[in-house]
């Protein structure tokens, strides 16, 4: 349904296909990164460890994946063993906001699409802040909020929330500027955010034609109301990118 990386993608034109825009959007992401100096990265919210896989054979650096989802580390594995790389990435069954790792130990603290599932963003970034080295990077990319949205927006449509909820999980969207605010009050110095809503927003469409091409298999697992409640969820989506409330963004700062 979402294709390899599990993410969004960052479409350059309209001849791109999802998975060279899902590809875009990590390189898009390291481009903002100071490359040579990357040794180590830690992965927060690794999924199934495909981005992982793929920041070790771009970056020849070693990587840590953490997620809080036993399936996710479990499987994460597998796919690692199938490309002989056990000594090269290293998957954890870690909290994000309580990871107990040592302080000042990756260059970079990658977290891609995740944040938008923690309650107490603060304590995800000042976390991730801990275990950095000095000069290191926090990139981020997720759903954010273009415009803080009003009462009367969330009560009249507080049913296709629920309809969002049901297909992407209970989620806590911010706006951009929050996350700006997270990151200073974790005293992170070069902060920059990049507004990409518009490359982005096409990403649904391609879900959609994933779902209607595997039906037959995909409703083989999932009950025909949960197919039903993601396409309608897909919908939703592009029509808030369309009205300008949801947006994507991707924020980085380096620790001093």
């Amino acid at each position: 349904m979402l294709g390899e990386h599990f993410h969004w993608g960052y479409f350059k034109n309209d001849q791109e296909d999802l998975q060279s825009a899902t590809v875009n959007l990590i390189d898009l992401m390291l481009s903002q990164l100071k490359l040579d100096q990357i040794k180590s990265v830690i992965d927060i919210g690794c999924g199934i460890g495909n981005t992982s896989i793929y920041l070790r054979e771009k970056l020849n650096c070693e990587v840590t994946g953490i997620s809080n989802s036993p399936i996710g580390i479990k499987k994460a594995q597998e796919n690692i063993k199938k490309k002989n790389y056990e000594d090269k990435i290293n998957f954890q069954l870690r909290d994000a906001t309580n990871n107990q790792l040592a302080d000042g130990i990756f260059d970079v603290c990658w977290l891609l699409e995740m944040s938008h599932l923690i309650d107490d963003k603060q304590l995800l970034i000042n976390e991730s802040s801990r275990i950095l080295k000095s000069g290191g990077e926090i990139i981020l990319c997720d759903l954010m909020f273009n415009r803080k949205l009003k009462a009367s927006e969330i009560f009249n449509n507080k049913e296709d929330l629920i309809k969002l909820e049901s297909s992407f999980g209970k989620a806590r969207i911010e706006e951009m500027s929050a996350y700006q605010k997270y990151f200073e009050n974790a005293n992170l110095l070069d902060i920059e955010i990049t507004n990409i809503s518009e490359q982005v927003k096409p990403t649904t469409e391609f879900w959609k034609e994933n779902v209607m091409k595997n039906y037959d298999l995909i409703s083989a697992s999932l009950p025909k109301q949960s197919i039903d409640n993601f396409l309608i969820s897909c919908d939703l989506l592009s029509k808030y990118y369309s009205e300008g409330a949801w947006g994507y963004g991707i924020i980085k700062g380096r620790k001093k």
